[in-house]
């Protein structure tokens, strides 16, 4: 994840333009604060247009949001700003970060030659938490002579 970590941790500010923009429904409490805040949201890059009432369409967003998970980072920011807190964007770059590096993961049943395999231990030895996912899953685990024998039954 620290690779992911370094690249959304200063993007360019770049904006992602739509050809089809999104659209979305608030509710009045979510669009006061989007008209409030206006501003602040294209600041970093992300335009909300109003569209009647409590609709809202975006044609251009931060091109760092990752794919899929635009409508929600949205949500998020409008959230909090409801909450009181400022939009904190280094949060939301370590949530996409962590996001993205679970959906790059290997996952089950997918089987990598011995190539891949090294270069995966390389890479691990090289993060700053090599123990575990960033969501605090362990990725290395220890076991004893006496655990692995009980595993297999070759002691009780």
């Amino acid at each position: 994840m620290s690779f992911l970590r370094k690249k959304l941790g200063n993007p360019v500010k770049e904006v992602q333009e739509l050809s089809v923009p999104l659209s979305f429904e608030f509710t009045s409490k979510e669009a006061i604060t989007i008209e409030e805040n206006k501003e602040l949201f294209e600041s970093v890059g992300l335009f909300l247009e109003n569209f009647g009432d409590y609709s809202y369409i975006v044609r251009a967003y931060p091109s760092w949001f990752p794919k899929g998970e635009e409508e929600q980072i949205i949500r998020d920011m409008v959230d909090e700003l409801i909450d009181g807190r400022s939009i904190s964007i280094e949060k939301i770059r370590e949530e996409a970060a962590i996001l993205m590096s679970c959906k790059r993961s290997i996952k089950a049943n997918h089987y990598l030659n011995h190539q891949e395999m090294e270069y995966l231990l390389n890479e691990l030895r090289t993060c700053h938490d090599p123990f575990t996912c960033p969501h605090g899953r362990p990725i290395v685990i220890h076991f004893s002579e006496y655990e692995l024998q009980r595993m297999f039954k070759r002691i009780m």
